[in-house]
């Protein structure tokens, strides 16, 4: 039997933290350093209308991230304020026995960040530089079988 809500696609409010530690090689900077882009999205998440284990879906939210890191043999690091920024993806959900939903996703990210590198004055004209990347998470979520 068809209702009328199957017609349509489910909307949902998803909340993520990302936690990313990355490394910067001599080659590709003008010197080595470890970071970690941290933060939190915000956002919805667009299911069509299927009843099955495996549902895809797209989302699309705000991301308020933050960079610090160090590099060379400095011992001042590069830190950033948490400034919004975007994100938009594509996944599914795979449910298994109802409880547990594996959720394999590919986001773009485009996120400003206002550095503070101390000893470093920041241009005022241009005071933001962005960071552009693609990553592929793999998250879980728990569905309990009672309402909270």
């Amino acid at each position: 039997m068809k209702t009328r809500a199957d017609d349509h696609a489910s909307r949902y409010q998803c909340v993520a933290v990302d936690h990313i530690a990355f490394d910067c090689q001599t080659t590709a900077c003008s010197s080595s350093g470890e970071y970690t882009l941290q933060g939190v999205a915000v956002g919805l998440k667009l299911s069509p209308p299927v009843a099955s284990r495996f549902r895809p879906y797209l989302k699309a939210g705000v991301t308020f991230n933050d960079l610090k890191g160090g590099y060379g043999s400095s011992s001042s690091g590069l830190t950033t304020d948490r400034t919004p920024g975007f994100e938009l993806g594509a996944g599914a959900d795979y449910s298994l026995l109802g409880l547990l939903v594996i959720q394999p996703q590919l986001r773009y990210v485009g996120q400003n960040l206002k550095t503070n590198i101390p000893g470093v004055t920041v241009n005022a004209t241009k005071p933001e530089s962005g960071v552009n990347y693609f990553t592929f998470d793999l998250g879980a979520a728990l569905h309990l079988p009672f309402g909270l």
